[in-house]
């Protein structure tokens, strides 16, 4: 004959008027093959071990075996020393044990109280499917709901091990450290002078101080900021910049500039425009296509290259100053010169008309003819 067995048990140590008394809650079950049920003919139910000369059986009933487990309910009990606290085994065992005190547990036959040889571990065990639900206070005064909620006694800590925490209240929850008081409620955290409502953080009164112990605070995303921004402080800014988004925004700079000023390609951007330009430009030197300005000095800046001064339709006046030219000076056009002094050659190519005196030191030739 074939025999399966199934077992359930809880165990506990209750500790009742001074002395220890062990209680067993055990059930054991010798089960034969029979307890699966056989249904004969298909209506009626066979015993095989009451079969001697043959049946047939259309199918075969699976027994849940939790129906032969065991449930206990304790109130106020201890258990105290040993090593293990409450442990239940198997399919179908189940205990509701409330206000337990559970000390000392997993020091075996010790009962000096000493706590390093406390296994916290073993005072509540569940294996094969069984359930033990509890509320305990062990050794130190700590008080346990099973595994989702602990208060250490020691240190005042409160913690919840359950991942869904949900508490009803209509006033909401307040938390008070001395002068410090935070409100939460379903809507809303208050703590101090900030509010965290939906997705707005805000100040009830008061300025809003972010502080970071690294001395670095990053916004991993894009930042609106609506008002004025005051930095005290350097700023780095990495990537494309863009100030205003309108042509009637103005930018103030107060500070000085320490660095070059250059555009990100050449000969693409103006520096003002014909309709808005600037009033004056102060420089040491100034580079302007191929003619180099420095100081009172005007030369090109390639070899061997004119430098023309045209006006349009005008003229091109230098007046009550001197002008002293050290190279050759092409003029096309009319020109009228006051006191002139020439060192070196002129040529002069159509009509010369000269209005009051002419002094020539030296040698005059003269190819053609000469009316006076």
């Amino acid at each position: 004959m074939s025999t399966l067995k199934s077992w359930g048990f809880m165990r506990l140590l209750r500790f009742a008027f001074g002395a220890f008394a062990l209680v067993h809650a055990f059930l054991t079950l010798d089960i034969i093959l029979g307890l699966l049920g056989l249904v004969v003919g298909g209506t009626v139910a066979q015993d095989i071990r009451n079969i001697s000369n043959g049946a047939t059986a259309t199918k075969i009933e699976l027994v849940d075996y939790s129906d032969f487990g065991v449930e206990v309910r304790a109130i106020g009990s201890a258990t105290v020393y040993g090593n293990y606290g409450i442990e239940g085994i198997g399919l179908g065992v189940v205990a509701y044990l409330i206000g337990q005190n559970l000390a000392y547990i997993g020091v075996g036959k010790r009962s000096d109280n000493d706590i390093s040889f406390v296994i916290q571990d073993n005072e509540v065990i569940e294996t094969g499917g069984a359930k033990i639900y509890y509320s305990s206070v062990d050794h130190k005064g700590d008080f346990r709901i099973g595994d989702l909620f602990y208060v250490n006694q020691q240190d005042g800590t409160i913690q919840f091990t359950n991942s869904n925490f949900l508490i009803n209240s209509t006033n909401g929850i307040t938390f008070t450290n001395g002068g410090s008081t935070t409100y939460v409620d379903g809507t809303k955290i208050e703590t101090g002078n900030l509010r965290l409502s939906g997705n707005t953080f805000e100040s009830i009164t008061g300025a809003i101080n972010v502080e970071s112990a690294t001395d670095e605070i990053n916004f991993l995303n894009n930042v609106n900021i609506t008002g004025d921004l005051d930095v005290t402080g350097n700023i780095t800014i990495a990537g494309n910049i863009q100030v205003g988004d309108q042509t009637t925004d103005t930018v103030n700079f107060v500070a000085g500039v320490n660095s070059d000023i250059l555009p990100s390609e050449t000969d693409l951007y103006d520096l003002g425009s014909s309709g808005l330009r600037w009033a004056n430009l102060y420089a040491n030197e100034s580079t302007i296509g191929l003619v180099n300005i420095s100081q009172n000095t005007i030369t090109t800046t390639a070899t061997n290259t004119d430098l023309v001064l045209s006006s349009n339709g005008g003229i091109v006046s230098i007046p009550n100053n001197d002008a002293e030219f050290g190279q050759d000076v092409t003029v096309s056009g009319t020109t009228t010169l006051l006191d002139t002094t020439v060192t070196g050659t002129v040529a002069q190519t159509g009509d010369y008309t000269q209005t009051g005196n002419f002094t020539q030191t030296g040698n005059t030739d003269i190819s053609g003819t000469l009316t006076v």
